[in-house]
């Protein structure tokens, strides 16, 4: 599952992940990815399945989160 730059933002966070141990995992500064979830910089293609990957969810549980945290972003805004 490909991520856009806010779904990796939810997840991360949702997940409880530092940026640094992302950044460690995917080859990545921490300023990098700062600039990634903030949405100045887009995920590259050759780093987007190491980003994936430095998030311990399936594909399915990500999917879920996503919607969850969408329809709460929902009923409070």
């Amino acid at each position: 599952m490909n991520l856009s730059n806010e779904e990796l933002r939810i997840a991360r966070r949702a997940l409880g992940i530092p940026q640094a141990v992302v950044a460690k995992q995917s080859g990545v500064g921490v300023a990098f990815i700062s600039l990634i979830e903030c949405g100045y910089r887009d995920i590259p293609p050759a780093k987007a399945q190491a980003l994936r990957d430095a998030l311990p969810i399936t594909d399915e549980e990500l999917e879920t989160l996503l919607v969850v945290h969408k329809r709460v972003a929902k009923q409070t805004n």
